[in-house]
């Protein structure tokens, strides 16, 4: 029956529907930052920009305490770590063929250094400041319009799509009159294209329907209440060490 047959595209659209779902619960909460949100946004682009192209293993690991320190600084530690290990076990899989040749296991250990400390910093901002907090940086940091929208915008489309990608996926998949697994592989493969065009026409029409509703090219610039940045304080004190500490291990790499 293809009512009770298991198939791979349900359990997996559930799956990421409920990550989804929690990553959305964690990102959406209303949080104050202890420090200045433009302090923290700055310091972690610049943390994440070093990381990326260090040529050490001192500087990513820098990087992963300053992502591990402002998560604490807001109670999220356990989330910050799921989403660091996630970036540690892609990194590792995609250097698995470096391991492999003795001659460039350094490099892949490197690689695999580069983009966990890279998406421990950026994770750890991203929760110290919330979604909205996130928004309000990039406001205070004078971001042009248009991509501050399309930030903004990014994870209010991601369940929408989500639920459009689910749905594709099981209408496809009922029509299916095979129990192996490679055909369910195709069907997911089939909907990347629909996706896309849908992406397109949907995000088309959004930005027609945001213009026609602004009376200028200021006033979408309003939606967002930039709040006064808050005083330094003695929090401050640690994320800023640990960012010229990074700076200092990455210039003294080169």
């Amino acid at each position: 029956m293809l009512g009770t047959r298991r198939g791979f595209s349900p359990s997996l659209s559930r799956a990421f529907l409920e990550r989804v779902s929690s990553v959305l619960d964690e990102l959406s909460e209303a949080r104050s930052p202890s420090t200045s949100a433009r302090l923290v946004l700055a310091l972690g682009l610049i943390v994440n920009i070093e990381a990326a192209f260090a040529k050490g293993m001192l500087t990513p690991l820098l990087a992963v305490v300053f992502g591990a320190f402002l998560s604490l600084q807001v109670g999220k530690a356990r989330s910050w770590l799921a989403a660091t290990c996630l970036a540690l076990a892609f990194s590792s899989v995609v250097a698995l063929p470096a391991f492999a040749a003795e001659q460039l296991a350094e490099r892949g250990i490197l690689l695999v250094a580069r983009s966990t400390g890279a998406a421990a910093a950026f994770t750890g901002v991203v929760a110290h400041l919330g979604w909205y907090g996130l928004l309000v940086a990039l406001e205070q940091l004078r971001l042009p319009r248009s991509a501050l929208m399309r930030v903004a915008l990014t994870l209010r489309m991601i369940p929408t799509f989500t639920r459009d990608a689910a749905r594709m996926l099981l209408a496809r998949e009922a029509r299916l009159f095979s129990r192996k697994r490679h055909y369910s592989w195709s069907v997911l493969a089939s909907v990347v294209g629909d996706m896309l065009l849908l992406g397109y026409r949907r995000s088309r029409a959004l930005a027609m329907a945001i213009e026609a509703r602004s009376l200028g090219a200021r006033s979408a610039r309003a939606r967002f209440r930039v709040l006064p940045s808050r005083k330094l304080s003695q929090s401050t004190i640690a994320p800023v060490a640990l960012a010229l500490a990074s700076t200092l291990a990455f210039v003294s790499s080169m």
